[in-house]
């Protein structure tokens, strides 16, 4: 296993002291924290499937597969750092 890992004996010899030393104790009780992203998870699932019919790039086909249609982006969009660059498209050597 990689060597940045804790070894399985030292985490279960010191396992509360290490989580205090990182400030993790509130991760100790793992359930508590899975369950409440789970619940997360799920009411985001709802309002993206909820969401389906006014998506207006969404397509849904005859035979039940989809297709999205991306939009094309706007330069400065997909690039924000455009403006700082001179339109040249040679690189000087020196």
């Amino acid at each position: 296993m990689g060597s940045y890992l804790i070894d399985r004996e030292r985490w279960e010899r010191e396992r509360i002291q290490l989580l205090e030393r990182a400030g993790l104790t509130a991760f100790a009780d793992p359930d508590p924290i899975l369950k409440a992203l789970e619940e997360s998870l799920f009411q985001q699932y709802e309002k993206t499937n909820n969401a389906v019919e006014s998506n207006l790039h969404l397509t849904i086909r005859s035979d039940g597969t989809f297709h999205i249609k991306t939009p094309a982006l706007d330069i400065s969009e997909t690039d924000p750092l455009q403006t700082q660059f001179p339109d040249r498209h040679d690189v000087p050597l020196a």
